[in-house]
């Protein structure tokens, strides 16, 4: 019986005990919940916070397109008012270059007139200068080879004649490729070829005859006088591959060698006139002009002024008197 109670003692304090542990179940179960629903709340939350996170991202995304596009707007307006400027600087120069061109023209005719009016003054013959060149203008043009023109200008006397020789080319007399004789001059050029040329010193209109004159410093050229029966020319000839090139006198270099220029003036009209040549290298130069819009006249002698002015004595046959004239190289 005492047994019988004892187990029913236990089985009470069991039976609390698990009510206990139920209670506590059922507690941790409501706290399970709990934590689900707040854990469901906070995740929903984080969703659309992640949601309006990629919508502002989008946003900006979106903002920063319109702003490159609005830079690459602004940098294609830049290069195009850039561009622009240099057009303008471009059209500015050519007018400043031709304002300077006429600021000279302008310049050299005054002094043209002051120099009439003292000829007038002190009796020199003008009537003379005028009766030679009578209908003659003073102003003539030179077309280039690519039917471009230069424009030519009279100037004073004074101011040719005050303008130095600014350089007095002088050549390379000797070369041991080129033997000179009373047979003509033989050439061995750099390539190996060889080429004679030879003298024929009859009477007569056959008459030729070859002078070696030397070798330029600045070009790779040597320089031939060619003496005919009646008139003479030079032959400009390259050193490696004996390319000639014809000209009507010694080149004339201007000051720092960029151009040359070859002249030539006679009554008979034959080879007359004058050469423009450009220097691109040592080994090459082209001709930019050659000819005379109207030829009523030829330079007897040409100048340099500096290495884009070109200076002329005009020689008009048979008048005595000689005028003065320039062209300006752009």
């Amino acid at each position: 019986m005492k047994i019988i109670f004892s187990l029913f003692l236990v089985f009470l304090s069991l039976s609390s005990f698990a009510q206990n542990r139920k209670q506590q179940i059922e507690l941790l179960i409501i706290k399970n919940d709990s934590l689900l629903e707040l854990v469901s709340k906070e995740r929903k939350i984080t969703i659309q916070k992640n949601i309006d996170l990629n919508s502002v991202i989008f946003n900006f995304e979106n903002q920063m397109r319109g702003l490159k596009n609005e830079i690459n707007r602004i940098n294609e307006e830049v290069v195009k008012k850039v561009m622009d400027n240099e057009n303008l600087k471009v059209e500015i120069n050519l007018m400043n270059k031709r304002f300077d061109s006429l600021q000279v023209e302008l310049v050299s005719k005054k002094d043209s007139i002051n120099s009439l009016i003292s000829k007038i003054n002190n009796e020199q013959g003008v009537s003379v200068i005028d009766k030679c060149w009578e209908g003659i203008s003073d102003y003539d043009t030179l077309i280039t080879v690519d039917y471009k023109y230069l424009y030519i200008f009279p100037i004073d006397s004074m101011e040719f004649k005050n303008t130095a020789i600014v350089n007095n080319q002088k050549y390379l007399l000797i070369d041991k490729n080129v033997q000179s004789s009373k047979a003509g001059v033989r050439i061995a050029y750099t390539n190996g070829r060889l080429k004679n040329f030879k003298n024929n010193l009859s009477d007569n209109g056959d008459y030729i005859k070859y002078s070696f004159l030397g070798s330029f410093k600045n070009i790779d050229y040597f320089i031939l006088r060619v003496q005919l029966y009646e008139g003479v020319y030079y032959l400009l000839i390259h050193k490696e591959n004996g390319s000639e090139v014809k000209v009507l006198s010694e080149p004339v270099f201007s000051e720092t060698e960029k151009y040359f220029a070859c002249y030539n003036a006679t009554c008979a009209g034959d080879d007359a006139g004058v050469q423009i040549f450009e220097v691109i290298n040592k080994k090459k130069f082209e001709l930019l002009s050659h000819e005379f819009k109207n030829h009523n006249w030829d330079p007897s002698l040409v100048k340099w002024k500096g290495d884009n002015q070109l200076l002329f004595e005009k020689y008009l046959c048979p008048c005595e008197v000689n005028k003065y004239s320039k062209l300006i190289l752009n």
